[in-house]
């Protein structure tokens, strides 16, 4: 084993002996959300033995806040240029990371583990990766346990290495990466032999599951990530036969430079690594009580379901009597009356699952415990006030997240630029398309799409129609993003099949009057649907008219009197939403107009049975 190798090894050690207390924690953790906090004595044997599952409830419930972060909009994540680009490039790029992110990774479904493990250790990473074999980016979520950096990191980008510990069978490892047959034989060779070693007890701090596995069985590698400057090596061995690599040591082979990982913390408090608590810490001497006071509950309902019998005299043959409906008890035989709890369990239970849920700030739960035990009843202002806080804990919760939302993003979008900038076919919706390869040549800053308190929809959706009264009309406000912010809310999926953005409208407005006038000259007449922009339909018909005119080329008497017919009905309907606004452009029209349609008003009134009054005139 060459001196390096030596080297590094004693530092990953030291690694893991300074992590010995925060391992120990994350074990109890563990334990007490999936198989509970047991009572060390019973009262007497078959006693209660529960356990009340408040971290594991309150895990499960915020869990959704957060996936809601990531999937509660129409795209993913929102790209804004730091140039200037058309917007439809921009929003093509976002629509095509969001289709491969959803159709071509694994995204969503490691985001539930890696929120899991936040919550329940306060740190959770996860890894980006490029998978050669699928051709795509994948998603590892990694139990924190299985993440070994040094005491000192306080950012996981700024860490000297990180160790990531993968565990095998050998039946896996034959189809993983670092597979080799012939190293396989050697490594299987030399593990019950290295695991003897004195030098190996003395080089590697022996712990199960991260330098060593009891089961023969179970190989484990540690891929090291070490930092040298600017620059990033990668080392693959198995820690019991250290100087043999799996793979040749390499460089980073990502264009972003930076650690394949991506750290979320449950909370901010001290500058370390191993400092933010998860809600199992938080919460543990809530639970315990809790388990205390479900377990009296217990031992008291038994009590008195199945009192103790007392007998003034001694009673022979004590041992055949029996317990039963409608067994005769010896003369002198009574039960023990039993004292009535000093509290209330049910109170007690309920008060400390309220305290525990408050210090957690569950989003959107508070409101519904506002009631002391006195029973008096909170005023509006006051659950105003107490919901508002909530909502400010729940904000803060949620930007901490999106921060590290936004650098998993980040990476994703560099390693698809990297690796499939040449796959330009995407899906949205239920259309197919191809994105410009100018929207990959952008500099873009990546956020998670939405707000930081978007998880809650119908809250949102109120607000976005209380804006849409507020500021419909307004000619500093974007009408169309109004209505667009509204649909979002309500369906994602809506925006797509019902949302024109007023320029696309007014295009389609336009070809559709192009082919009307077609229809015209064809000699049949073009109704008024309703709901059109209508200034937009006249302005076709007037500037066909126009065209006509400087080409020298008449219009027939029976195409004249349809178009002025066309444009007759359209004022009038358009009289009907703004009174005003027809009024000023029939009045432009009679003015521009004048002599360029040919058929006089002879054809007009065929056409329409109708006078010249309030009519656009046959010469106008």
């Amino acid at each position: 084993m060459n001196s390096d190798r030596l080297e590094l090894i004693d530092k990953i050690s030291t690694d893991i002996k300074d992590r010995t207390r925060w391992e120990h924690r994350q074990s109890i953790w563990y334990e007490m959300r999936h198989h509970g906090l047991r009572r060390k004595s019973k009262p007497w044997p078959n006693a209660s033995d529960l356990h009340f599952p408040l971290a594991d409830s309150i895990i499960e419930r915020l869990k959704p806040f957060y996936f809601m972060q990531i999937s509660g909009m129409d795209v993913l994540s929102s790209f804004v240029p730091m140039r200037q680009q058309d917007s439809g490039l921009t929003v093509m790029a976002e629509q095509w990371f969001d289709y491969h992110m959803k159709e071509h990774t694994n995204f969503l479904d490691e985001a539930l583990s890696w929120v899991d493990h936040g919550l329940m250790s306060g740190r959770s990473v996860m890894k980006v990766y490029w998978d050669e074999k699928k051709k795509s980016v994948q998603f590892d979520s990694i139990d924190p346990l299985m993440l070994l950096v040094p005491n000192s990191t306080k950012k996981l980008q700024d860490a000297d290495r990180i160790v990531q510990v993968m565990q095998y069978t050998k039946d896996s490892f034959k189809n993983s990466p670092f597979f080799n047959e012939e190293i396989l034989i050697e490594l299987v060779g030399r593990k019950s032999k290295a695991a003897n070693s004195d030098e190996k007890e003395q080089k590697v701090y022996r712990r199960e599951g991260i330098t060593y596995h009891s089961d023969e069985n179970k190989i484990i590698v540690w891929e090291v990530y070490e930092r040298d400057g600017k620059d990033i090596t990668i080392s693959t061995f198995c820690p019991e036969v250290p100087d043999m690599d799996l793979r040749p040591q390499m460089g980073m082979p990502y264009n972003h430079k930076l650690f394949p990982f991506v750290d979320f913390s449950y909370e901010v408090k001290d500058k370390g690594w191993y400092s933010p608590r998860g809600v199992c810490e938080i919460t543990a001497p809530h639970e315990a009580s809790l388990c205390k006071l479900w377990n009296d509950k217990h031992d008291a309902m038994t009590l008195y379901n199945r009192p103790l019998f007392r007998a003034e005299r001694e009673i022979p043959n004590a041992a055949n009597i029996r317990m039963a409906p409608a067994q005769i008890l010896p003369i002198g035989v009574a039960p023990v009356p039993q004292p009535q709890p000093p509290i209330s369990f049910d109170t007690e239970i309920n008060a400390t699952r309220l305290i525990a849920e408050q210090r957690i700030g569950m989003p959107d739960f508070g409101s519904n415990q506002l009631y002391g035990q006195g029973g008096d009843r909170r005023t509006a202002t006051e659950v105003n006030a107490i919901t508002g806080l909530m909502a400010e804990t729940n904000d803060l919760r949620a930007k901490i997240f999106r921060m590290s939302l936004g650098g998993l993003y980040r990476q994703a979008w560099g390693l698809f630029l990297q690796y499939k900038s040449k796959d330009l076919m995407f899906r949205y919706m239920d259309d197919a398309y191809e994105v410009n390869a100018d929207a990959f040549t952008g500099d873009y800053v990546i956020e998670p799409k939405g707000g930081p308190d978007s998880q809650n929809r119908m809250r949102k959706l109120q607000q976005a129609m209380t804006r849409k009264q507020l500021f419909t009309g307004s000619p500093h406000i974007n009408q169309a993003e109004l209505d667009r912010s509204i649909l979002e809310l309500d369906d994602p999926s809506l925006v797509k099949r019902m949302f024109m953005d007023s320029g696309i409208k007014q295009m389609n407005e336009q070809l559709e009057e192009a082919n009307n006038i077609s229809i015209i000259e064809a000699g049949f007449p073009v109704p008024v649907k309703g709901g059109e922009d209508y200034p937009t339909r006249v302005g076709v018909l007037i500037q066909y008219v126009q065209q006509k005119m400087q080409d020298g080329t008449p219009i027939d008497e029976r195409t004249s009197a349809l178009i002025v017919q066309r444009l007759n009905e359209l004022l009038s309907a358009y009289e009907q939403v703004d009174a005003s606004a027809a009024k000023q452009l029939r009045k432009a029209i009679a003015q521009a107009a004048s002599g360029l349609l040919q058929g006089g008003q002879e054809g007009a009134n065929a056409a329409q049975g109708q006078g010249d009054t309030g009519q656009v005139p046959a010469g106008v």
